[in-house]
């Protein structure tokens, strides 16, 4: 267990510690900057100060849910499709909640995903994964800003801050590091935030 202070601190110097790498195994962070298409990983605080996360190992089959895009959905049925589920779950970020997200208010406010990282244009669906054998950093959303523009110095200015204080776990290493977790993604159950 550590300190939401500690590991924020930590995370803002150090990226997102997790090890990204392709379907064979090879190191390469290149799928994180094309999953998200941006050039620079944010480095904001994921945990909400003066709470403790905890790191754990999953070890018996857990329900979480994920919010992805329409591309990502559409990457994970052809891949599950073709019998290839080590290519669907490499599509899947780095983070998931027990919270039953029904809104893009609910994963706005109470997951604080900045509309830059999941923009409501690409469509946003919730999905449900089976997580067992798999090691999580797990704890409590912390507040987000989101950033309008930047002043003449390339500093952020602020418009509004995402309040957070769901639930989330974070892998520690990406889903596609270690073909020893045991992922399921359950479709049966999609759900459009949108509607």
């Amino acid at each position: 267990m550590v300190s939401a202070e500690q590991l924020n601190a930590f995370q803002a110097m150090e990226g997102d510690m997790l090890v990204y790498t392709n379907k064979y195994g090879d190191p390469d962070k290149t799928i994180l900057d094309e999953s998200v298409q941006r050039k620079v990983w944010p480095t904001a605080p994921a945990w909400k100060e003066g709470t403790e996360v905890v790191y754990r190992r999953i070890s018996e089959p857990e329900e979480f849910y994920m919010v992805i895009d329409d591309r990502q959905l559409r990457q994970i049925r052809t891949a599950l499709k073709n019998g290839d589920s080590a290519d669907a779950i490499s599509v899947l970020g780095a983070f998931a909640t027990k919270n039953k997200v029904e809104t893009e208010s609910d994963l706005r406010d109470l997951l604080a995903v900045r509309p830059d990282w999941k923009a409501s244009s690409n469509g946003l669906k919730r999905i449900k994964i089976v997580l067992n054998n798999v090691e999580v950093r797990e704890g409590t959303v912390g507040k987000m800003a989101v950033p309008i523009d930047t002043d003449k110095d390339g500093v952020p200015t602020v418009d509004t801050v995402l309040a957070g204080g769901g639930h989330q776990i974070q892998f520690v290493n990406s889903p596609r590091a270690n073909q020893e977790q045991d992922i399921k993604i359950d479709l049966s159950d999609v759900k459009d935030l949108l509607q």
